[in-house]
């Protein structure tokens, strides 16, 4: 016969793992999720898990917590996944750019008063001098060579003007700030394709904002291919000016500094058949710290002495070859280029692939190579669409359209002129300008100056 206490007990250790067996579940599902998002806490040794059910873990204290409700972003939050640290924060950029959240204080909080901007997908995010940046991506049809940098008094995003031998158009870059200088390498620049195929490193100074073509990736093909992967499809991370990819048994080492690739045999602490949940959250002077989830499907942080790490390489190489070897072949490069420039724009005269947008004014829409352009906003499709239908649009409409009713005279410029500035900006990502362009004409009334309005630049739009 069972007494009270057995009773008791049997019913209490069923609860107990009825509820261990619910957490060892939502530890499987949730937190051993290669899509969900891991950063390390700088300074710290702790680092955040954020899931797909808007949940996030501090580890190792295990605290967790549902996002803030006002964190008001406008995608999921897995969307934002461009990380940077600096000054001790850690921003969260949507793929696309726009919106950014900062992480301070074991706080999330939205700070930008931009927008979704779907124009630098596949972008290289990266923070100097107290700021942010993204360069390169693709969106809104094209890929990009823009960077563009975040302001954090106005919260918004402006392109930073360049100039020099700006590397080509193309996503999935990889690079790293070295002291005053932005290094880019490897990068998809083909139409359409996922590979990595750019050859060339480039180097921006980020004092003068001037681009400079340093070399070409000397053994390419090998680096890129390491057996049935792409190098670039394994888990890398940043350390000591250096760039690190990981694989199964071995590391490889970019070495910019000194122009050397180094291989090196994986420590035992790597070596693992889960590579994709390994992530690196920080290092000292000392370690480098890592976390990934252990055969019990568990996260958990681990720490590598750099002493241990680079023992020994198995081989160093030249990573890159100056380009002032391969001057003369510079011009032929320029001559076939020209060649293929005039083939294209024979092409495009022949099937009417213009460079420019086209305002339907019956139908208002709105494309761009043949490809409807989603972007705008209503304001701006009336603005633009008016410009269109009656050949201008006075700056008194522009401003009734966009202001409300009791605003005084100096907020209604001011709401005039951001969103023609807004317009511009999004008509500087469909073309892909790196330089301000003049999209619109101002004229003044014949018979009262005062009276200004502004028309649309034939040379970027067509009207039907």
């Amino acid at each position: 016969m069972k007494t009270k206490h057995n009773v008791a007990f049997c019913w209490t250790f069923g609860l107990m793992t009825f509820w261990v067996s619910l957490s060892f579940g939502q530890n499987f599902n949730v937190l051993c999720d290669k899509d969900n998002i891991i950063f390390g806490i700088p300074n710290t040794n702790e680092f955040v898990v954020i899931d797909h059910n808007n949940n996030y873990t501090i580890f190792p204290s295990k605290i967790s917590q549902q996002l803030p409700e006002d964190l008001n972003i406008s995608d999921d939050i897995l969307q934002y996944r461009n990380i940077v640290k600096l000054n001790g924060s850690v921003y969260l950029i949507h793929n696309g750019g726009g919106e950014v959240i900062e992480f301070k204080d074991h706080e999330f909080t939205r700070i930008d008063n931009s927008f979704l901007h779907h124009n630098q997908y596949s972008s290289f995010p990266f923070g100097y001098n107290g700021s942010l940046y993204l360069f390169a991506g693709t969106g809104l049809f094209t890929t990009k060579n823009l960077l563009i940098k975040y302001d954090f008094p106005t919260g918004e995003w402006f392109k930073a003007n360049t100039s020099g031998d700006i590397p080509p158009p193309g996503k999935f870059y990889f690079g790293l700030v070295i002291d005053t200088h932005f290094y880019v390498f490897f990068g998809d620049i083909s139409s359409g394709t996922n590979s990595v195929d750019n050859k060339m490193v480039c180097r921006l100074d980020l004092t003068t904002m001037n681009w400079e073509n340093i070399g070409e990736i000397s053994d390419f093909d090998y680096l890129v291919n390491k057996g049935d992967n792409l190098l670039t499809d394994y888990k890398s991370f940043v350390s000591d000016n250096k760039l690190y990819f990981i694989m199964s048994n071995e590391f490889v080492e970019i070495d910019l500094l000194n122009n050397v690739v180094r291989r090196f045999q994986n420590t035992e602490e790597l070596r693992s058949q889960v590579q994709n949940y390994i992530n690196f959250l920080g290092s000292d002077e000392q370690y480098l710290y890592f976390q990934r989830c252990n055969a019990m499907r568990n996260l958990e942080d681990f720490k590598i002495l750099k002493s241990d790490f680079t023992k020994l390489p198995l081989e160093t190489m030249t990573f890159y070859v100056s380009s002032s070897k391969r001057i003369y072949n510079a011009l032929g490069v320029i001559w076939i280029s020209i060649l293929l420039l005039v083939i294209i724009l024979i092409l495009a005269d022949e099937f009417s692939f213009e460079n420019k947008i086209t305002i339907q004014t019956k139908s208002g829409l709105f494309t761009y190579r043949i490809k409807t352009i989603k972007t705008l906003s209503d304001v701006e499709k009336v603005i633009l669409l008016t410009m269109a239908a009656e050949n201008q649009i006075s700056f008194s409409k522009i401003e009734d359209l966009c202001s409300d009713k009791n605003d005084s005279q100096d907020v209604r410029v001011k709401k005039r002129e951001k969103t023609i500035k807004f317009i511009a900006a999004k008509l500087d990502g469909i073309f892909n300008n790196s330089e301000q362009a003049n999209y619109f004409i101002s004229n003044s009334n014949a018979e009262d100056k005062r009276i200004k309005s502004l028309q649309l630049n034939l040379y970027y739009f067509k009207i039907k």
